[in-house]
C-alpha cells in the first residue's frame, strides 16, 4: 500500500486489471479473500460460507477502497498484458502463465519486470498462493498408439518440460526441469521458503453450473466499483450460490 501511494502521488496507476475475455473479474476477489480470510474463501466453494457474509463484505470493502483511490486501470481494456508492458500500470496481479504474454508485448522477465507474492492483509493468516493446474490426459484408445505415447513421454520428460517452458514461459510440472525464467524461479523459491498453502483457483473451485453467472457479477463490480453496487452483487451471488447448494441436498 505504501508503494501504491507513492506511485499514485507520482502520477502512475498502481494496479492493472480488466474484464478482458469475460472471465478475469474473479482474480482480485480471490486474492483479497485469501489475504484476509482463507478459511472463508474455502467455505465459499462448498456452500458453507455465504457470498454476502462478513468475510466477503470485508474483501469488497478493501477492493472498493482501492478503486476509490484511483489505483486501477480502465477495466474495459482488451489489451491487459500489453497495457502492463506499455507502462499503463506499475503492478499486475496475474498468474505465472501470463509471463509469456507480457514478454511478447515487449517486457522481458527479470530485466523488464520482477514478481512477488502479494502479502497477507491479515498477518496471522498462513502463507498461501492460488494454484491453477491442469492434467495432460490420454484416452484409453490413445494409449495403445505408439505415436501418442511417444508424445506423452516427451512432454513429461525433462527435455520436453524445458521446451514447454521456453515456448510458453510456464512450468509444465516436471520439478527437475529448468525454471522458465528468473521471475518464475524466484516465486517458486519464495513458495518453498514460506511453506505456502496451495489454494485452488476460484475459477476451478466454484461450481461449474454457476461459474459464468458468478464471474459476470464480479466483472460488474470492476465496471462500477462502489460498495452500493457491491452489496447488490453480493446479494445476487449468494442467491445463485444458495440455489445451487439447495439443489444438491
Amino acid at each position: 500500500m505504501a508503494a501504491a501511494d507513492k506511485l499514485k502521488a507520482a502520477g502512475h496507476t498502481p494496479f492493472n486489471a480488466t474484464v478482458q475475455e469475460g472471465w478475469r473479474g474473479f482474480i482480485w476477489f480471490e486474492e483479497l479473500m485469501i489475504r484476509t480470510d482463507p478459511t472463508a474463501y474455502k467455505g465459499l466453494h462448498d456452500g458453507s460460507v455465504p457470498y454476502d457474509g462478513p468475510a466477503v463484505q470485508k474483501a469488497f470493502q478493501l477492493w472498493a477502497d482501492l478503486y476509490a483511490k484511483g489505483y486501477f486501470t480502465d477495466p474495459r481494456s482488451n489489451e491487459e498484458a500489453q497495457d502492463f508492458a506499455r507502462g499503463k500500470a506499475a503492478m499486475y496481479l496475474i498468474g505465472e502463465w501470463a509471463e509469456g504474454l507480457v514478454e511478447t508485448a515487449g517486457l522481458k522477465a527479470d530485466s523488464g519486470f520482477g514478481a512477488f507474492i502479494m502479502p497477507n492483509v491479515d498477518a496471522k493468516a498462513p502463507a498461501s498462493v492460488i494454484v491453477e493446474a491442469g492434467p495432460i490426459v490420454v484416452s484409453t484408445a490413445g494409449k495403445e498408439k505408439a505415436d501418442v505415447m511417444t508424445a506423452l513421454n516427451f512432454w513429461t520428460s525433462v527435455d520436453g518440460a524445458n521446451v514447454w517452458a521456453k515456448s510458453s514461459g510456464n512450468y509444465e510440472g516436471n520439478v527437475k526441469a529448468d525454471p522458465p525464467n528468473p521471475t518464475v524461479a524466484k516465486i517458486s523459491a519464495d513458495i518453498k521458503a514460506s511453506d505456502a498453502v496451495a489454494m485452488e483457483r476460484w475459477w476451478e473451485a466454484v461450481p461449474a453450473d454457476i461459474q459464468g453467472e458468478m464471474v459476470a457479477e464480479l466483472n460488474g463490480f470492476l465496471l462500477n466499483p462502489t460498495m452500493d453496487n457491491a452489496k447488490t452483487i453480493m446479494g445476487r451471488m449468494q442467491a445463485l450460490n444458495a440455489d445451487y447448494w439447495a439443489s444438491k441436498k
